[in-house]
């Protein structure tokens, strides 16, 4: 189909060029771009080619990975003027930049620690939220800092993960599971129980095996309003975490 491929003097060539752009290249990076240019150069549209790509793409590196792609085009159509090429060419290459947009969309919705949601998703959705029936819980966990001071912050980190994960083990795929901020988790319940301790229940009993504690608070959307309603769990949340406190000093009292 071209002239151009992924083993000729090209190749080194456009590896210098992405080097003054970029500063430093990774050995993945390398690799990576071999296979853009295999998968632009190639006569074949072969699955397997595009999907080997995919396997490079992650929501931390897309960004590079995008400079890569862009970098990548710009070079092959410079030394190349088969216009059914280009068009190929260009075809193909939207079609990367495509998959790593949607990677630096994912990240930027997604908390990287815990891969819940995050609260710019909130934003992003509020005005479709706020026409929806259910409940939201607000939780928060409690001795954080404790631990962090004691153990350190990867056990600390750990211990949000682990939270995170009881969270989302115990609500449906249709419902949202967000970290709202530091140790603050908003839970949301589209078909919610009778009983709105239920969801609670269950999160306590993937706790079960762990030291982890939190304090919660919940409210119906009836306003209408996303943040209102986690206004209100939030308000809702403290008075629990109060009553928790307070119910332990009388204990420690009680012990003396």
């Amino acid at each position: 189909m071209t002239s151009f491929n992924a083993n000729s003097i090209a190749y080194d060539e456009l590896i210098k060029e992405l080097r003054s752009r970029l500063s430093f290249i990774s050995l993945n990076e390398l690799v990576y771009t071999y296979e853009i240019i295999s998968y632009m150069t190639s006569e074949s549209n072969c699955a397997s080619n595009i999907q080997t790509i995919d396997d490079h793409i992650t929501p931390s590196n897309a960004t590079r990975k995008l400079d890569i792609i862009v970098a990548t085009m710009k070079f092959i159509s410079r030394i190349e003027s088969n216009v059914n090429f280009l068009r190929l060419l260009i075809e193909r290459g939207t079609n990367l930049i495509y998959k790593n947009k949607a990677a630096i969309e994912y990240e930027s919705y997604r908390d990287l620690l815990t891969d819940t949601y995050n609260f710019n998703h909130l934003k992003r959705i509020e005005r479709q939220l706020s026409k929806e029936d259910f409940v939201v819980y607000f939780f928060d966990l409690n001795g954080l800092k404790k631990v962090n001071d004691q153990k350190g912050h990867e056990y600390g980190n750990l211990y949000i993960k682990t939270f995170a994960k009881a969270l989302t083990d115990s609500v449906r795929l249709n419902d949202i599971v967000c970290r709202y901020g530091g140790d603050e988790f908003i839970v949301i319940v589209f078909r919610y129980e009778t009983d709105l301790t239920t969801i609670i229940e269950r999160i306590s009993n993937h706790l079960t095996d762990t030291q982890i504690t939190f304090s919660v608070g919940w409210a119906k959307n009836t306003h209408r309003n996303l943040f209102k309603a986690i206004k209100e769990a939030d308000q809702h949340m403290y008075i629990d975490k109060f009553e928790q406190r307070s119910a332990q000093s009388e204990g420690d009292n009680l012990q003396k």
